[in-house]
């Protein structure tokens, strides 16, 4: 395709026919992969967060890095007052904002860490295009760069970038979204379950119809882009891990998906009570099995069975075995 128009329009197409087949957890890199032969960058982050502060300091909570060091994260902490890119796309979303180290404005004191920072991870000429979410004010970018010096982002290609980032935001939003649907048939979730994507501040991105009526069940008070205080801590202390939060009315499960979270949430069941051990005993005892057959197949003492089978009536406030028969089905 010699029509830079109809090779970008080629472009937008594959990554929307793609957000719907290409797991999620890929599909950033994918998306990258079918971008380079359209223009050309050496590295790229693309990320999703909270825009930049009244300080002028860039929040970034989840990113996805194409032929960059992890460690940029890290040291980032050290520069992110003072990176004009991000600046510049949280002021004019939609638009690409260019960043030339070698231009003059950046050849102050104060950026000097920025540079250093940019040279360090070799991303010496960069092109972005940040985007903000009406509903939770949550932004998504993509940054491109090139390592070498003096190979510019020229004015062209950044109206091209403009124009193509938006899609592939887009596609990956469609993505996450196909994404939530799938997980809905997963790992035994039917109906009364419903899930979110989020990041590790707890901030959601995506959500199915019914979560925030089953968060309202625990915290009657909420509302916003920021799931509550104790969930978000528990993506916070357990990222890249699976989790699971116990409530008083609802149970939720976290599964990772590269750098972010699936947060499934259900109502809470009598079985939510129970400890594994327990859920496996109260079973087989409300099928019928006798204490005896139930040591036999877990190979336990019948001392430990009845221990246990005390606990189960204890938890579920029953006193018979069809009344524990009974809550197992509620």
């Amino acid at each position: 395709m010699n029509d830079p128009r109809r090779s970008d329009n080629h472009l937008a197409l594959t990554w929307h026919a793609g957000a719907t087949r290409v797991p999620m957890e890929g599909f950033q890199a994918w998306a990258l992969a079918a971008l380079k032969p359209h223009l050309r960058f050496d590295r790229a982050l693309w990320g999703l967060g909270a825009g930049v502060g009244p300080d002028g300091r860039a929040f970034i909570n989840a990113v996805h890095l194409h032929r960059v060091d992890a460690q940029i994260m890290v040291d980032y902490e050290k520069v992110r007052h003072c990176d004009p890119l991000a600046q510049g796309a949280s002021a004019q979303p939609g638009r690409a904002v260019c960043v030339d180290l070698d231009d003059p404005r950046w050849q102050t004191p104060r950026h000097e860490p920025l540079r250093a920072h940019a040279a360090r991870y070799e991303l010496l000429h960069v092109v972005c295009v940040g985007t903000v979410d009406v509903h939770s004010g949550a932004t998504q970018f993509i940054t491109l760069a090139r390592s070498r010096r003096g190979d510019r982002f020229g004015d062209v290609e950044a109206l091209r970038f403009e124009q193509l980032a938006p899609h592939a935001m887009q596609a990956y939003a469609t993505c996450r979204t196909v994404g939530l649907a799938d997980a809905a048939h997963q790992e035994g979730r039917g109906r009364g379950w419903a899930t979110a994507i989020i990041d590790r501040t707890g901030t959601v991105h995506d959500r199915d119809q019914g979560f925030g009526a089953l968060l309202q069940r625990e915290w009657p008070d909420w509302s916003g882009s920021r799931v509550p205080q104790p969930l978000a801590e528990v993506a916070a202390r357990h990222p890249g891990q699976p989790a699971v939060f116990l409530g008083q009315q609802v149970k939720a499960q976290f599964a990772p998906v590269h750098d972010l979270h699936l947060l499934a949430l259900r109502p809470r069941t009598h079985l939510d009570a129970l400890s594994a051990r327990e859920r496996d005993v109260a079973r087989r005892y409300a099928g019928g099995a006798t204490y005896r057959d139930i040591a036999q197949s877990l190979e336990l003492a019948p001392t430990t069975v009845r221990a246990h089978l005390r606990s189960v009536f204890a938890k579920l406030g029953a006193n018979n075995k069809t009344q524990v028969a009974d809550k197992l089905r509620e």
